[in-house]
């Protein structure tokens, strides 16, 4: 028997996923309130932040998708912070918590990422975390956590320095500081 998803985030590989495996799914870029009722909500992308009220009616289990090796590059835009940073390159499955990706960590994979461009390796990462999501759906709420340490954070007002947009090679990065 399917759940009822409320997934938060743009049209995905991922969504495919759960709509084929027999899930309804709801699927909303929009900032809370969202109206229904949910088995669960999965975060993918989503810019908003996850009202508490939400997480708790559905019994915690509301998990976010982030390109990062948490707890390195909490929060906005992580794939350039962690060659900024030059912090482990990952993906990560957490719990939602009260903050930005702070969550007990559910599932992660170190990525080995080439040192081409930020817009390649933005697509390497997003192609992880939907393997690993896919990969790990079907126990994701039962698998053994993992709290958080010490890490970085950071947030859409930073200033990041791109010369060249997303189309700027990662080993450039940081370069002129």
């Amino acid at each position: 028997m399917g759940m009822n998803i409320l997934y938060l985030g743009k049209q995905s590989v991922i969504t495919d996923y759960l709509i084929s495996s027999g899930n309804e799914v709801v699927i909303s870029e929009e900032s809370f309130p969202i109206p229904g009722t949910y088995d669960c909500i999965i975060s993918y992308g989503y810019r908003h932040k996850i009202p508490m009220t939400a997480v708790n009616a559905v019994g915690g289990k509301a998990i976010n998708l982030h390109i990062s090796y948490l707890p390195y590059n909490r929060g906005a835009n992580p794939n350039y912070w962690s060659w900024y940073d030059k912090t482990p390159k990952g993906v990560t499955i957490h719990y939602v918590d009260e903050s930005f990706d702070t969550g007990d960590i559910i599932v992660q994979r170190l990525v080995d990422l080439p040192s081409t461009t930020l817009k390649d390796t933005y697509e390497i990462l997003s192609k992880e975390i939907e393997d690993l999501f896919i990969q790990n759906w079907n126990g994701i709420f039962t698998l053994p956590t993992l709290k958080q340490g010490n890490g970085t954070s950071h947030t859409s007002k930073e200033p990041m320095i791109l010369p060249d947009g997303w189309d700027t090679k990662c080993k450039d990065i940081g370069w002129n500081i």
